[in-house]
């Protein structure tokens, strides 16, 4: 009787229910019955089993049927792919012998569909639809798609909705309980309904889909909890990306209500590191003490903490209240909106207000003049009376100022602009000669800060004219003051500042030198070699022996930039820019800048800010002209024991690392 009816036998009924109980089995059912071709042994065997029964069907002999029917099932699919890869040449039948598996295959094609029933003995007798070969009725068709697969599915008359679960677990091993099927008249299909009167009104060519999770392939909770971006606070996305090391620009700032002027000041006074550690520093006094400064102060504060924690555009409302609060002019109205305002302004009055806030390292002094602040050195002398001595003065400034000229003799370059600036002619009175005299008044910089602000002169005010019918106004200034990634301070300096500075050059030039010597030497030893003359890291590159002295160079890394679109002061449009990374000369072939537009933040390179359509440097009046720059000191690191020559460091002040913060090309 072949492999199956010989377990069967020997087995015993029981022990194969068992076994087809506990699973596993149909499959070797199915491929016996095809090795052997003993399917009508088969069937006859489980008749014989059954009758034995009296036709009594208990619980266990019902799920008995249920695996009977999974096993036709089986044996049915495995044929028909023999029969339609045997036709297409693509199988070679079992054995070798095609058309002995075709004749299987049409046998069983025949027999499965009714492979229940004939089990059971109760095949109805053949119908005017009955099957030619097999005497069986006519069996209904239907489609069902799950996923994205195709199953033909055969239901027999009289099936019922949980014989037709159970051939599609058999194919689909969706267990029953989980299927759900769409597409039958009247809605989803119910364990309840009349099976046959749901086929007989699917309309010819109509699908049935299935709707269930496989065994095995049950949705699971995820190890590790899932959290969508959007459900991250600003400062948990900003603290993520920085340990992934994604680069993403900085925080904006929204405009709330014509403040750019004061949004690029801000975003440019944060990428003062020194400045950003003071504030972080403060501690704002109690209630009973605290003023309007304290409160600018301490609202700065948060200011600057939101922007380096976070990655959203931030709202300083209370920043805002308390600045015009405290400089009443920046809370004036014009039709309803408030007033544009000046950016030099702003950042005056903050300088201003921290300079009182922010104490220094000793009880004299305060953190701005720390940073910020410098000796001006100035000589008065009348130019119509030589006998009158020449007055000479100090004074301390925060703001370096660059005339830009005349029409007739306009200035070109920041150098130039700078020493202009610090020559002037006044009227005054003339205690020798008892009227008023011309002076001419000469200074020099006495003292250089870690930080310089070089405020270009735009803004200027034009009189009334009467014959042209206008008013006195404010103008601005577009024509051209070029100006590079550095400042050299040199010639604007005292004769005393000068001689300090010419050692500090000589060193920076003699390292400069050692460097492109050692570049050149690394491009021509062997890869190997190249390893050991490669630099050090930026970590061990900012440590500085002990005893190192620090000196002044005289140059000045530009760091940030506040620009101006427009053609008065009373309106345009502010932005500010940041240096955000250096150019290496390998990855990063030009200096990386962010600008900062309010709430518009993103990343340009220097060309593009000093290129055609855009020119910080002037010359075109719709366009960004700079009018603040701010600038980081260079110093060099040197030995003071050594003579000229010797080896040193080379390093920028604080606010930005030495990594970020290097000499280029002068």
């Amino acid at each position: 009787m072949g492999a199956v009816s010989a377990y069967v036998l020997i087995s015993g009924f029981e022990a194969f229910q068992e076994a087809v109980q506990q699973g596993g089995l149909a499959q070797d059912i199915a491929d016996s019955l095809l090795a052997v071709m003993d399917y009508e042994a088969f069937v006859a065997l489980m008749q014989r089993q059954l009758a034995a029964t009296n036709g009594i069907l208990d619980p266990s002999q019902a799920v008995t049927v249920t695996a009977v029917m999974v096993c036709c099932r089986n044996v049915w699919s495995k044929a028909s792919r023999v029969v339609r890869e045997s036709r297409s040449g693509g199988y070679n039948g079992f054995g070798g012998y095609a058309s002995e598996a075709i004749t299987l295959g049409e046998r069983l094609e025949h027999k499965f569909a009714y492979g229940s029933r004939s089990i059971l003995g109760v095949a109805e007798q053949p119908t005017s639809g009955a099957c030619k070969v097999c005497g069986i009725a006519d069996e209904k068709q239907i489609k069902l798609k799950w996923n994205k697969e195709e199953f033909d599915i055969t239901i027999e008359e009289g099936s019922t909705v949980e014989v037709f679960k159970t051939q599609v677990w058999t194919l689909t091993q969706v267990p029953m309980d989980r299927q759900k099927f769409l597409g039958f008249p009247g809605g989803m299909l119910k364990d309840t309904d009349d099976l046959m009167a749901k086929v007989a009104k699917l309309k010819s060519g109509a699908k049935v889909t299935l709707m269930g999770t496989p065994e095995g392939k049950e949705l699971k909770a995820p190890e590790e909890k899932v959290v969508f971006e959007e459900d991250l606070s600003p400062e948990e996305k900003a603290r993520i990306l920085k340990e992934k090391k994604v680069e993403i620009p900085p925080a904006g700032i929204k405009n709330l209500g014509n403040t750019c002027y004061m949004n690029a000041t801000l975003q440019c006074l944060n990428r003062v590191g020194d400045l950003r550690e003071a504030l972080n520093q403060y501690q704002s006094p109690g209630t009973e003490v605290r003023d309007i400064d304290s409160v600018l102060t301490a609202q700065l504060r948060s200011v600057n903490s939101q922007l380096t924690s976070t990655t959203d555009s931030i709202v300083p409302m209370q920043f805002v209240m308390a600045l015009r609060q405290r400089f009443p002019r920046f809370a004036e109205m014009q039709n309803g909106a408030p007033m544009q305002q000046d950016a030099d302004e702003c950042l005056r009055g903050l300088l201003t207000t921290l300079s009182g806030t922010l104490k220094g390292s000793s009880e004299s002094t305060n953190r701005i003049d720390e940073l910020f602040g410098y000796k001006i050195k100035s000589t008065l002398r009348c130019l119509e009376c030589d006998e009158e001595a020449p007055q000479e003065t100090e004074e301390m400034s925060r703001v370096l100022l660059c005339h830009l000229g005349t029409q007739t003799d306009p200035v070109s370059h920041i150098t130039q602009g700078v020493q202009l600036s610090l020559k002037e002619h006044i009227e005054k009175q003339s205690p020798v000669l008892g009227r008023n005299a011309q002076y001419e008044k000469s200074s020099s910089i006495a003292s250089l800060p870690p930080f310089l602000v070089v405020q270009f002169a735009r803004f200027g005010y034009k009189g009334a004219n009467e014959w042209a019918g206008t008013s006195a106004s404010k103008v601005k200034l577009t024509r051209k003051c070029a100006f590079t990634h550095t400042f050299d301070i040199f010639d604007c300096t005292s004769d005393d500042v000068k001689k300090r500075l010419s050692v500090g050059r000589v060193k920076k030039k003699e390292q400069e030198d050692k460097e492109l010597e050692r570049q050149k030497a690394a491009l021509d030893k062997s890869s190997s070699a190249k390893e050991d003359v490669e630099m050090k890291p930026a970590e061990d590159s900012e440590m500085q022996p002990v005893g190192l002295e620090e000196l002044d160079t005289g140059y000045y890394q530009l760091i940030g930039i506040v620009s101006h679109k427009g053609r008065t002061a009373d309106g345009g449009h502010y932005v500010g820019w940041t240096l955000h990374k250096k150019a290496d000369g390998k990855d990063l072939k030009d200096d990386k800048w962010v600008l900062f537009d309010d709430d518009d933040v993103t990343f340009v390179n220097w060309k593009d800010m000093t290129g055609m359509s855009t020119d910080l440097c002037g010359g075109k009046a719709d366009t960004q002209i700079a009018y603040i720059n701010i600038y980081q000191r260079i110093t060099v690191l040197a030995d003071p024991g050594q003579a000229l020559g010797s080896d040193a460091g080379e390093k920028g002040d604080s606010g930005y690392s030495a990594k970020d913060v290097t000499m280029e090309g002068q």
